[in-house]
């Protein structure tokens, strides 16, 4: 009685790079508390990264913040080798933006392609200009009614609420010192290799990169309707710097 041979088993190759499978997207998410900071890299048809930063910047409450976004522009240097293709930078809040200020030092050695912008932050835009003048009219506000509570004495905790409120405005719409996000913003926009900042707004074609055939990027916003910058309740839609917005109705009551 004859034996059938034993089955060989092949051997599994191992992936080599030809065959391993290169991600077309992969997101770094930076966790550093209250603040954003996201770095995309997409590769490109020739296999070379496209890398997209996203903001960079952290809350005034987290303690120890500038230290935090020192270790993640750190890492962003490791990632990236220093070289950035785009910089987006979504709006003109300190958590999003401090970063370009607190470490300027640390991204002065970054190659930056492009840095682009919403239309309300271009200062040749009227409209940006005349939203512009209303938030530093706000800014005049809020500061004057903090600087009074602050040296109030003998606040009951209604009023003692309504002061930290405001500095908690103060932080995280204007900065730590009230007026320091807009310096965080032009630190951001001076690293663009081109003389100024590219500035989108909703309703135009989508945006598409040389060498990513598959990649459409679309501006969602802000409007430049100034009803719908008036909108306050609208789920994940809120500009509360309109004229009556809930800040503006906290301040009212506490302050009659």
């Amino acid at each position: 009685m004859s034996r059938k041979p034993a089955a060989t088993r092949r051997p599994r190759r191992a992936a080599t790079s030809a065959t391993a499978r290169v991600p077309s997207v992969t997101v770094r998410h930076y966790c550093q508390g209250i603040g954003d900071c996201h770095l995309l890299t997409f590769t490109k048809a020739d296999g070379a990264p496209f890398r997209m930063l996203i903001d960079c910047g952290i809350h005034v409450s987290i303690t120890g913040g500038p230290a935090l976004v020192a270790d993640i522009v750190g890492d962003l240097k490791k990632e990236t080798g220093g070289k950035i293709d785009v910089l987006v930078v979504t709006h003109e809040h300190w958590d999003h933006v401090s970063g370009f200020l607190t470490s300027k030092d640390l991204f002065k050695d970054f190659s930056v392609g492009d840095v682009w912008m919403a239309w309300t932050e271009n200062p040749a835009d009227p409209g940006a200009i005349e939203l512009d003048k209303f938030k530093g009219q706000a800014l005049d506000a809020l500061q004057g009614a903090s600087q009074k509570l602050d040296g109030m004495q003998g606040l009951n905790p209604y009023m003692q609420r309504v002061r930290d409120g405001l500095q908690a405005v103060l932080g995280f719409q204007f900065g730590a010192a009230g007026e320091r996000v807009r310096s965080a913003r032009n630190a951001a926009a001076n690293l663009s290799a081109k003389p100024t900042p590219a500035y989108f707004e909703p309703g135009g074609a989508p945006q598409a990169i040389d060498g990513l055939p598959n990649l459409r990027i679309y501006v969602l916003g802000p409007p430049r309707d100034k009803a719908a910058l008036r909108l306050e309740e609208k789920s994940s839609e809120m500009f509360p710097l309109a004229s009556g917005g809930p800040f503006a109705r906290a301040l009212a009551s506490g302050l009659r």
